[in-house]
């Protein structure tokens, strides 16, 4: 091809800036184009700030350009036309992505504010992080046992109720904990029991089994609400946090 062709973007490669003709005119290009981690563009590195709301990777327009150019078989030129429409085309699925981020956004938005309507009076407290619900369920459990105290299962009932009403395809994560007693092992295993007891207990209530996971996370310390306490004391570190994901809103 001949370098002095109008209409031509020269010189474009993975990592450096686009010019547009050649002289004193040309004019250099950074377009910031963002796409999502489910891959409309394959390849660009993920950055996850926020799994449904804020997941997003960068790519410059040279990088994009510089797949133009090895689409066309040629290695040094792309046809303005071509480069256009790639921009054209990143730029109208980049606001598609924002208004499924912000549909998103909205329903966690209203399911937080019904899940606090319904589990205000079991004490539970409920965080909005990354994208995610945080239910501290107020649910806890004798020293060394897994079995649901009766108290509890009306607060895990009132749970179930708001997210098969308003959101059944939601995913469940139950993540059990113990107090500082005992070694790390049992520990681990103990809040494996407590967290699969209240996994079978929200199956039991209606939610799907494929939609609910249990977790253990022991004796972790910088999860314990009281930490280094145990026995009478650590009853607040016994305990089940429920984590709720939302599929994105198509």
């Amino acid at each position: 091809m001949d370098p002095g062709n109008r209409g031509m973007v020269h010189g474009i490669t993975p990592g450096s800036a686009g010019l547009i003709g050649r002289g004193a005119n040309s004019v250099r290009l950074f377009v910031l184009i963002r796409a999502n981690r489910t891959g409309i563009l394959r390849g660009a590195q993920t950055q996850q700030k926020d799994p449904l709301m804020r997941n997003t990777r960068t790519l410059t327009i040279s990088a994009l350009a510089a797949a133009v150019l090895m689409a066309s078989g040629c290695s040094n030129y792309v046809k303005r036309e071509d480069y256009d429409a790639v921009v054209s085309e990143l730029r109208s699925r980049d606001s598609s992505l924002q208004s499924q981020i912000d549909a998103n956004k909205s329903a966690i938005e209203q399911l937080r504010s019904s899940l606090e309507a319904r589990l205000s009076a079991h004490e539970a407290q409920i965080q909005q992080l990354a994208g995610r619900l945080h239910v501290d369920m107020n649910v806890h459990f004798a020293y060394d046992s897994a079995d649901l105290r009766e108290q509890d299962r009306g607060t895990l009932d009132a749970f179930s109720q708001v997210i098969n009403g308003h959101h059944p395809n939601a995913h469940i994560t139950v993540e059990g904990f113990t107090d500082a007693a005992g070694n790390a092992a049992y520990n681990q295993r103990l809040g494996q029991r407590r967290a699969d007891a209240v996994r079978d207990y929200l199956v039991s209530s209606g939610l799907g089994a494929d939609r609910v996971t249990a977790v253990s996370y022991g004796e972790e310390r910088k999860r314990q609400l009281s930490p280094g306490a145990w026995g009478d004391n650590g009853l607040a570190n016994r305990r089940v946090t429920l984590v709720v994901d939302l599929p994105p809103v198509s």
